[in-house]
């Protein structure tokens, strides 16, 4: 979504939350899309470097953390809801490297996660090299190493938004929405994540496990 509409949301919120102070309901944020769910609003014309499976294809509907001006992006869509001071800002389960559609079913292997893992490696090894070793059937060291950059890549975007928001909204408590993953294959501890997002204010976490269908 452009930042244009985001400054529509968070006009909207910000009328929303006061119908609802009113009656002494608290009215919080919660953000729907931000590395993307695959599909959707993101994959229209997006600007960003996608996320890549480990066979070269892109993932339409999804973003890389380590692309810039992704990172920029972020920083000025939380900017935006931090003006409105809410008491929670959640992001929803995409932020994650794992499952955003059939392309991109573990991680990110986009050329700079590649360059990254190679640098801190001290070889260089090739895409298809990289994710056989993280597909293999043992552990070893170049899959450890390949969470640990992936890991390090969500750790750093959630430092970014931590950043934006508590420079203007410093009481805005930050969460996340789990999903499966982030407590096994996203090569970053949950309560580390959940930290990053924090900062200085209280973490908190939607769980997962409801369904979602009534069947």
């Amino acid at each position: 979504p452009s930042l244009e509409l985001y400054e529509i949301w968070a006009e909207l919120y910000e009328q929303r939350r006061r119908m609802f102070e009113e009656h002494g309901i608290e009215a919080d944020f919660w953000i729907g899309e931000t590395i993307g769910h695959g599909g959707g609003i993101a994959a229209a014309g997006s600007p960003f470097t996608p996320i890549v499976g480990p066979n070269g294809q892109e993932a339409s509907g999804s973003s890389c953390p380590l692309d810039p001006e992704f990172l920029s992006y972020m920083e000025a869509v939380f900017t935006i809801l931090a003006r409105k001071r809410p008491g929670l800002i959640l992001l929803d389960d995409d932020f994650r490297l794992h499952y955003h559609n059939s392309q991109s079913p573990t991680g990110c292997f986009c050329d700079r996660h590649i360059a990254v893992f190679n640098e801190r490696y001290g070889k260089t090894l090739t895409r298809e090299e990289i994710a056989a070793a993280v597909y293999a059937e043992e552990p070893n060291e170049i899959r450890s190493l390949w969470y640990d950059v992936t890991g390090d890549s969500l750790l750093h975007t959630a430092q970014v938004i931590e950043k934006a928001v508590h420079r203007i909204s410093p009481d805005t408590r930050i969460g996340l929405a789990a999903a499966m993953t982030h407590w096994s294959s996203e090569g970053v501890d949950m309560a580390e994540l959940l930290r990053a997002f924090a900062g200085s204010t209280r973490p908190f976490i939607r769980t997962y496990g409801s369904p979602y269908r009534n069947e």
